[in-house]
Order: structure tokens, then sequence, then C-alpha cells
């Protein structure tokens, strides 16, 4: 584990120590050193503190639009995505069928990143973007693959430079692959609507119906009725 910790802090810092980087790297780190130290590690509190870190050492990040999508994306995948999970688990099927499964919850955990990035995307850009929500289903995976061939490509070229020519040959025909996926997802109709100027009061009332969303589905949770047990009983 502290081997780990070495990798990942050097591969951050060769990778420019974006906030999206160092994020990842921060939480990893938290997750790791309470293995280390045999202390239970909570997910949230981890993101809470890779947020505190930053903006200790650089607080104009908070009004960077990069480090706000991947903080909310985050925050709300941990949030929202088990809510969504825990919902589909009473489908049968969906328990039973590993393809669906494994396809379902992709979905979920891209509607949940979506949902919560939603409000600042209309805020600074001015659009809505649900083709996102089956685009990253075989977008992310490629993105782990490249991950895993960036890392290689930097441990080549210290330690054998001949093959880090094949890294750079696949990392190329990868990332090309997922330009032109993205490409052609961009063309479905109605995949991306552009919308009129959104308020600052307008992003407010929506986290806060947001919040409201994820209050009331916690609360059917806790109760042991589930959220859709809940619904139907006219709540």
């Amino acid at each position: 584990m502290a081997l780990t910790l070495v990798f990942i802090w050097t591969y951050a810092f060769m990778t420019g120590g974006n906030a999206p980087v160092l994020r990842a790297t921060v939480m990893s780190s938290v997750f790791l050193l309470g293995f280390l130290f045999e202390r239970e590690q909570d997910a949230v509190n981890s993101l809470g503190f890779a947020a505190f870190g930053l903006l200790v050492f650089s607080p104009d990040q908070l009004f960077d639009v990069g480090f706000q999508l991947s903080f909310v994306s985050v925050l709300s995948i941990l949030l929202l995505a088990p809510i969504l999970i825990r919902a589909c688990e009473r489908v049968s099927l969906f328990r039973e069928n590993r393809l669906l499964r494994w396809t379902a919850e992709s979905f979920l955990v891209s509607l949940a990143a979506i949902v919560g990035v939603e409000g600042l995307l209309a805020y600074y850009f001015q659009v809505v973007t649900p083709v996102a929500l089956i685009a990253n289903i075989p977008v992310i995976p490629i993105v782990a693959i490249v991950t895993a061939l960036g890392a290689g490509l930097l441990a080549a070229g210290f330690l054998c430079p001949p093959l880090a020519g094949l890294f750079a040959m696949c990392l190329k025909v990868l990332l090309n692959l997922m330009a032109g996926i993205l490409y052609c997802f961009g063309l479905i109709p109605g995949g991306c609507w552009y919308i009129p100027p959104v308020t600052t009061g307008q992003v407010v009332i929506y986290y806060i119906f947001l919040s409201g969303l994820y209050a009331v589905a916690r609360f059917f949770i806790r109760k042991g009725t589930g959220l859709w047990a809940g619904w139907q009983a006219g709540l």
C-alpha cells in the first residue's frame, strides 16, 4: 500500500496535477492510509478532505469550473448512485443477469453524475446533454484502459524506451476510438440542448430541489420501506 501511494503521487505529478487528478489522488491516499492504520474509510469524508486540502494550497480553485464539476460529479455519484442501484435491485432480472446488472449500474452511475453536474453545465455553458447518459457507458471502460496505458507509457519511458512506442501506439488507437464514439453520439438528434442563460438563483433552486429528493429517498430507505414502496404508498 505504501508503494501504491508513491506510484499514484508520482503519476499525479507527471500528469500535471490538475484538480481531477489531485482529487482522485488525495481520495485514494486517504483510503490507503485508512487501511494502513486500520481505520474505517468514508468516501464522502475522503472527498471533503481532498477538496479542503486543495483549497488550502490554492483557494482560487473554488471558482474554477473544472474543480466544481469534478467534485460535484463525484459527490453526486457517491450519494445518488447507491440509492438508484438499490431501487433497481428489487427487480429480479437485475439481480440474476450479470451483464444486465453491469450495464444498468453503469447507466445509473452516469445518471447520478449527470444529475449532479447539470446545474453547473446549464449555468456555465447553457447546455443540457441527455446523450451523455448512454455515451458514458462505452467511454468509461476505454478511459480506464487509457489510464492504465498512460501509466505503462510513463514506466516504459524510464525502464524500457523502445517499449514506450508500443504503449504510445495503443494509446493513439484508443483515444481516436473514443473521439469517434463521442462524435457519433454527438450526431444523435436531441442529444444536446442549448438553453437560455441560467441565473445563480435558478442553480441554487435546482440543487435545493435535488437535495430534497435525496433526503426523501434516504428517509424511505431508513424506514425500511424502500424508495419505490414509499412512492406507491402515496408519499
